[in-house]
């Protein structure tokens, strides 16, 4: 960031085809793989923007959040993918009552992936993706189905 910044040197990313199977596969690979986006929850991200000429996806990784809907805040079509804490209105944590069904994976209580879409700065769509104790989200019933569908839906 600081190199785009001050240097001119643009951010590194890598170039993806907008398919539905490839994001969704690069997305739960980054999910699962990514010790930053691990251990900053809720502050590092990463990128998907959509160009609209092209119909490519340019990849970044690990970007403050603030930073990349501020910095990507001229493009009509991108996600930022992050780990989030779930619900804080949990009295007790160890009296949780879980939703272990896709539909309702906006309210895991533990850390999980939550894809969001923006038009600029504005907040167009997210996704949650159900809470695994694991952290391993696989599972094509609760992770790689929704995202696919959520990819395949809003890619049109």
């Amino acid at each position: 960031m600081l190199r785009e910044r001050y240097d001119g040197v643009p951010l590194a990313c890598e170039v993806v085809p907008p398919d539905q199977d490839r994001l969704t596969s690069l997305v739960l690979d980054r999910v699962n793989w990514s010790s930053a986006l691990w251990t900053q929850f809720e502050y590092l991200c990463d990128v998907l923007v959509v160009d609209q000429v092209t119909g490519q996806v340019r990849h970044y990784c690990d970007l403050p959040e603030d930073y990349a809907v501020s910095r990507f805040a001229d493009a009509s079509h991108y996600y930022t993918v992050a780990l989030r804490w779930g619900r804080a209105d949990y009295g007790d944590v160890f009296a949780i009552d879980r939703h272990p069904v896709p539909d309702r994976a906006a309210e895991s209580a533990f850390i999980h992936p939550v894809v969001r879409r923006y038009r600029g700065t504005e907040l167009i769509a997210e996704q949650h993706l159900l809470e695994d104790l694991l952290a391993e989200w696989r599972r094509p019933d609760r992770h790689i189905g929704p995202l696919r569908a959520f990819f395949a839906s809003d890619l049109r």
